[in-house]
C-alpha cells in the first residue's frame, strides 16, 4: 500500500475553484479605424465584438477616407 494520499490539499482545490470563479470584466476604449485600400470605403460599415462580456456594437455606415487614426468613437461594455 502506498504512503502517498491521493486526497488534493485544500489550498491546491482553491486555487483550482477560483481559477473557474469569473471576474468582472471592462471594456473602456476609444476606436480607431485605418484604411489603406486603392479608393475610400463608400459607405462602410463597423463592428466590434468583445466575447469575454459577452458584448457588440456596431456604428451607422458611412465613409472612410484612405488612411489611419480615423476616430470611429467609445466602446464601453461590462461583463455580468
Amino acid at each position: 500500500m502506498s504512503s502517498k494520499s491521493s486526497a488534493t490539499p485544500p489550498c491546491r482545490w482553491r486555487a483550482c475553484r477560483n481559477a473557474f470563479t469569473p471576474l468582472p470584466i471592462s471594456l473602456n476604449v476609444d476606436v480607431e479605424l485605418a484604411h489603406f485600400g486603392a479608393q475610400p470605403m463608400k459607405n462602410g460599415k463597423a463592428f466590434w465584438v468583445d466575447w469575454r462580456c459577452r458584448a457588440r456594437g456596431e456604428w451607422p455606415a458611412r465613409d472612410f477616407p484612405i488612411g489611419k487614426n480615423i476616430s470611429l468613437g467609445k466602446v464601453s461594455a461590462r461583463s455580468v
